[in-house]
């Protein structure tokens, strides 16, 4: 499976969030939580600056067809929510200026999270409300494949239409360090 993260072109706030959550329930996303589901299995949630994020149910090698499908409702969302509520989404990875933008989530986890991240690192609200992403899902179905896995994701990892760009990365690199960090080194041949 996949999270597929998208930023709005302009920065939102929370009355904006509930216009959008009134919004998805008549566009065929059901309210699972603080989640959407469409019928299709594909999930809505949204991340503090307000960032959409789509992701998805398990997908397995085959199924193309079905990816495609996933790949399309998304389209299709983001058009209709531009469409119709005027609020772009753009694949992006990082926007600059947004560490001072409104918390979009009200929760007590993200109001903890926002306050930490204020005093702890340098650039945690900025990745909080300026910084989307992919993130792919392998699953392990015996123990053997782990390295198989492990080796092709350092190898997406280390691609320039899968790494972490320079924005991000310094962004990682200076929020709170008990929350990220370098990732750890592997050598493969």
């Amino acid at each position: 499976g996949f999270e597929y993260e998208f930023l709005s072109k302009l920065p939102l706030n929370l009355d904006i969030m509930q216009q959008i959550y009134r919004f998805l329930p008549e566009k065929g996303f059901k309210r699972e939580g603080a989640a959407f589901v469409h019928k299709s299995g594909i999930y809505i949630d949204f991340e503090p600056g307000g960032q959409i994020e789509f992701h998805t149910l398990p997908l397995f090698a085959h199924e193309k067809e079905r990816f495609d499908e996933c790949l399309s409702l998304i389209k299709d969302t983001l058009t209709v929510i531009k469409n119709d509520l005027g609020i772009e989404y753009l694949a992006q990875g990082y926007i600059a200026g947004r560490k001072d933008s409104p918390l979009c989530l009200d929760s007590k986890r993200y109001i903890n999270l926002h306050s930490r991240l204020s005093h702890s690192g340098t650039r945690g609200l900025e990745m909080m409300k300026g910084s989307a992403s992919i993130h792919l899902h392998a699953g392990i179905k015996k123990i053997g494949d782990l390295p198989i896995i492990l080796a092709t994701m350092i190898k997406l990892a280390e691609m320039d239409e899968f790494k972490m760009g320079p924005d991000r990365r310094d962004i990682w690199d200076n929020t709170d360090p008990t929350r990220c960090g370098q990732p750890f080194k592997v050598r493969y041949d």
